[in-house]
C-alpha cells in the first residue's frame, strides 16, 4: 500500500495505470520509506530506452501527479520483482543501481564511450578536441568514405569484438549514435574498455 494524501492505495492499481503506457512492458511499483515519507519507487521494463522526461510526460497521461514514481529503475529481467522482494533486497537494489533520474543529471553511464568515439572521430578527421561533443556527426564534420574505414578499424581494434563496420558509421553517423551500437554490442565490457582508453589518454 501506497499513503498518498491522505488516501491509501494499492500498488497493484498505480502497476495496471503505468501498464496502459505503450512502451512499458512490466512493472513493479513499490512504496519506499524515506526520512519519514513515501516514495513511490518504479522497476520497469521497457520496449525502447526512454529519458526520465519522457517517461514523466507518460506517467502524467495516466496517474495523478502524487502517484507518479519519483525514481525508476528499467531493468532487462523483472523476475526477481515479481515473486516477494524483502525490504532489504530493496534497498540494496536501489543502493547499487542508477536510476534514470540520476543517469541524465549525471551522466555516468555512456561518457567514457563517448568520450572515447569522440576522441578518435576528432582524430581521423582532424579536429581540434575542444571542438567535440556528442552530436558530433562524422560526415558534417569532413568524413567521408575512406576516413569511414578508418574510424571503423580503429573502433574494432579498441572495442574488439564490437564488429562495427562502414555501414554502421553511414547509418548512425554521430558520436551518441556510435556509442549506443557499441554498448548493444558490448554490454557487458564497452563500458570498461573505455575507461581504461581513458585513463591511458589522460596519462594515469
Amino acid at each position: 500500500l501506497v499513503l498518498k494524501n491522505g488516501q491509501c492505495i494499492e500498488v497493484q492499481n498505480i502497476e495496471a495505470e503505468i501498464l496502459n503506457i505503450p512502451f512499458v512492458q512490466q512493472v513493479k511499483v513499490y512504496a519506499v520509506e524515506k526520512q519519514g515519507r513515501s516514495v513511490i519507487v518504479a522497476v520497469l521494463r521497457l520496449h525502447q530506452q526512454l529519458s526520465s522526461s519522457d517517461l514523466n510526460a507518460a506517467y502524467k497521461r495516466v496517474l495523478p501527479q502524487y502517484l507518479i514514481p519519483e525514481q525508476n529503475y528499467v531493468v532487462n529481467n523483472l523476475q526477481p520483482f515479481t515473486a516477494y522482494l524483502s525490504a532489504e533486497s530493496l534497498q540494496h537494489f536501489i543502493a547499487t543501481h542508477i536510476s534514470i533520474e540520476n543517469t541524465e543529471s549525471q551522466p555516468v553511464q555512456s561518457t567514457a564511450i563517448e568520450h572515447v568515439v569522440t576522441f578518435i572521430m576528432a582524430k581521423i578527421i582532424g579536429l581540434p578536441e575542444q571542438h567535440t561533443h556528442g552530436d558530433l556527426d562524422f560526415f558534417d564534420e569532413g568524413g567521408d568514405s575512406l576516413l569511414a574505414t578508418h574510424l571503423v578499424a580503429a573502433l574494432n581494434q579498441y572495442f574488439i569484438n564490437a564488429e562495427i563496420s562502414v555501414v554502421d558509421i553511414f547509418t548512425q553517423r554521430n558520436v551518441t549514435n556510435i556509442c549506443k551500437l557499441i554498448e548493444q554490442k558490448l554490454p557487458d565490457t564497452a563500458q570498461r574498455i573505455a575507461e581504461v582508453f581513458m585513463q591511458v589518454i589522460e596519462g594515469k
